[in-house]
């Protein structure tokens, strides 16, 4: 027991150690839940050998208990220390009827506290799983056995471009009906059998075909068990980049492809800039090809092919286009930025040379055809060419034109540059001026080099 109220007593005296009251009436009272009325505490015989009683002067005491319904929760206790026979049944009375009313309040005020920490808890736990659901970058809407929309969080709002307040509380068809038509089967099977469900869907979305990634599972209710969560994520994106790494992929090597993936593709409509263009093309290929059977010519020239662009993958190039027996590889363009373009394409015709010789080795004599390799650098515009049906990267420009006239220039084995590559390779390479002997009635060709060797440093 513990004293909450005090009357006619100061509140310093109620806390002092000398301040004596008769606990055994109270624990009577608190005990039986009966009543207790005296005259004289000293003289009743019920409490003379009490020794909380012993040495104080306590004359009426009148003590009655707080019940609701069959509870003690605890005890008004009234005493009078210098009256005898204060306290009459009217007075017990009044105290009771006192006590009842008093105990009602304190339980409701009980009640209400405890009601108060309770929606307190279940704010609190609506407040978490709000930022929860908030958080998710997933879409979630949850259906009940109807099909009616019971919870919408934001990422579904920003997927299907339908705000909450138009969803909570509606029909599936109503908010999503191309979805909902997509869904009607699955999510019958959902609630008969409890399976989760993946699907991969087109949504025609305010005229755009977007493609969702929707899970459906049975929601866990017992109050109903037909509910069920769709998870939606929106793929359109991802799958257009897809798309567009499929593209590139067929001319740049997988490890730059895997560079790319955090690159922005926009680039591919198109982008003027300054590459270095390597042009190649097998000297002798046309007479040698009428000597041989189509089968084997096919085989040779894919050797020769293979060698080109793997000498052009090697050095990180982009490998353009095969034209015949000739391919082409890019330096610097948007797929590949490289601030030593010009470098990496004399290297990579180096290696080209090289490994021709490599080929050489193992080939018949019969077999054996050299490279003619023109180097420019200048600027061009590159990106994606073609119609809805196929696509390829390409440079287009003068660029491309004159790499091509310097390896016509080229004789077998031979890499031919032009001066403006020659600025960027010149602390590189050793190179041999040359006046060229084609020129296509270009005025400003005159010179060209042809690459002699490394440097010694």
């Amino acid at each position: 027991m513990e004293f909450r109220i005090a009357r006619g007593i100061d509140q310093e005296q109620l806390q002092r150690e000398d301040f004596i009251i008769s606990n055994t009436i109270i624990n009577e009272v608190a005990n039986t839940g009966q009543p207790v009325l005296t005259d004289n505490a000293r003289s009743d015989p019920r409490y003379q050998q009490q020794e909380s009683i012993v040495g104080y002067q306590l004359r009426s005491i009148l003590a009655v208990p707080l019940k609701v319904q069959s509870e003690v929760i605890g005890v008004v206790y009234c005493d009078n220390r210098a009256l005898t026979a204060l306290f009459k049944d009217s007075e017990l009375n009044m105290l009771k009827a006192f006590a009842d009313q008093a105990a009602v309040a304190i339980q409701n005020a009980r009640l209400f506290e405890a009601t108060r920490a309770q929606l307190a808890q279940i704010s609190a736990a609506r407040a978490l799983m709000d930022n929860i659901f908030t958080s998710i970058a997933s879409g979630l809407i949850t259906l009940d056995g109807e099909n009616i929309i019971t919870l919408f969080n934001p990422a579904a709002e920003a997927i299907t471009r339908v705000g909450s307040e138009r969803a909570i509380d509606m029909y599936l068809h109503e908010v999503l009906p191309g979805l909902a038509e997509l869904l009607a089967d699955q999510l019958e099977r959902v609630r008969a059998s409890g399976d989760v469900i993946a699907l991969e869907l087109e949504i025609a979305l305010r005229d755009q075909i977007r493609v969702w990634n929707v899970h459906l599972s049975p929601l866990r209710d017992p109050a109903d068990a037909r509910g069920i969560a769709l998870v939606l994520d929106d793929l359109t994106e991802q799958k257009e980049r897809e798309s567009q790494l499929a593209q590139v992929q067929r001319y740049l090597p997988s490890a730059l492809v895997e560079n790319m993936r955090s690159t922005d593709l926009s680039v591919l409509a198109g982008q003027e800039r300054e590459i270095t263009v390597l042009f190649a093309d097998v000297r002798g290929f046309t007479s040698f090809s009428e000597l041989l059977e189509p089968e084997e010519l096919m085989q040779i020239i894919n050797e020769y092919l293979s060698v080109a662009s793997d000498a052009i993958n090697l050095y990180e190039g982009v490998v353009d286009k095969y034209l015949g027996d000739a391919v082409t590889g890019l330096f610097n363009t948007q797929l590949n930025p490289q601030g030593d373009h010009a470098v990496r394409a004399v290297r990579a015709a180096l290696s080209m040379v090289y490994d021709v010789l490599a080929l050489h080795e193992i080939m018949p004599e019969d077999s054996r055809l050299w490279y003619g390799i023109g180097i420019h650098t200048g600027m061009a515009t590159l990106g994606n060419v073609g119609g809805e049906e196929r696509q390829e990267f390409a440079a287009i420009g003068d660029a491309v034109e004159l790499s091509k006239l310097l390896q016509e220039n080229a004789g077998r084995g031979e890499i031919i540059i032009s001066e403006a590559t020659l600025q960027y390779v010149k602390d590189d390479f050793e190179f041999e001026a040359l006046t060229p002997h084609k020129t296509k009635g270009r005025t400003d060709f005159t010179v060209m080099y042809r690459l002699t060797g490394r440097k010694k440093k």
